[in-house]
């Protein structure tokens, strides 16, 4: 009787915070997979003078985000009436939606619907894709990975490629971040300086002065 109730309020403690229900995915995909490990990164928040490069991972894809296109794309959209009613519209940027949020204060939230032309783990391999001239072009001493992972069956296993990019960057002095995301709780950054949750989801660099080697992204 002892050990159940042990047990009991152990996992209620457990699966009362999201670091816990993180611990048990790991656990259950230990016991699902008996063969195969891997290592366990739990996210963390913890504050950076680095500045974030945004990432979406997502259908066994990466989209680099290039903030200026996106934004300046917006607010385009946005003088035509498209966002009007909180109303998902075209990014013109990888056939990425987006969905202007005034409510809740995420600024600007992606709706990654459509990833065919993002890139490719193959693209990682290729010494001249425009993956890799992105992340060889990051700075590691100003500059880190911010990656928006979607990884529920309903939309697509991305924590795989996340992980490959993951290590090719911390290959390189590098270092990463990663936040799951889901529809409920979607990649977004913010534009505001009044809203606090912008301080972490702000845009990191210019067009103008984007991570060196970094072409300018093809829509």
């Amino acid at each position: 009787m002892k050990r159940s109730l042990i047990d009991l309020n152990s996992l209620t403690d457990i699966i009362s915070n999201s670091v816990g229900v993180l611990v048990m995915f790991a656990v259950l995909n230990l016991v699902q997979e008996r063969d195969k490990v891997y290592p366990l990164e739990v996210p963390i928040e913890h504050s950076s003078r680095l500045a974030p490069v945004f990432f979406i991972c997502k259908q066994d894809k990466v989209l680099f985000l290039d903030p200026d296109k996106v934004f300046v794309n917006a607010i385009i959209k946005a003088g035509e009436g498209a966002s009007q009613g909180g109303a998902h519209f075209s990014l013109g940027y990888h056939q990425l939606n987006g969905q202007i949020d005034q409510q809740s204060g995420h600024g600007l939230i992606f709706h990654p619907d459509d990833t065919r032309q993002w890139y490719r783990a193959a693209d990682l391999e290729e010494p001249d894709s425009e993956l890799r001239r992105i992340l060889d072009g990051m700075d590691g001493a100003k500059q880190f990975g911010y990656f928006f992972v979607y990884d529920q069956p309903v939309e697509g296993e991305g924590f795989a490629i996340f992980r490959s990019v993951r290590r090719y960057l911390q290959a390189r002095n590098v270092t990463v971040g990663w936040r799951p995301s889901d529809q409920q709780n979607p990649a977004f950054l913010c534009f505001w300086d009044d809203v606090a949750a912008c301080k972490n989801y702000r845009p990191s660099f210019s067009a103008s002065n984007p991570p060196t080697g970094q072409p300018a992204a093809v829509q």
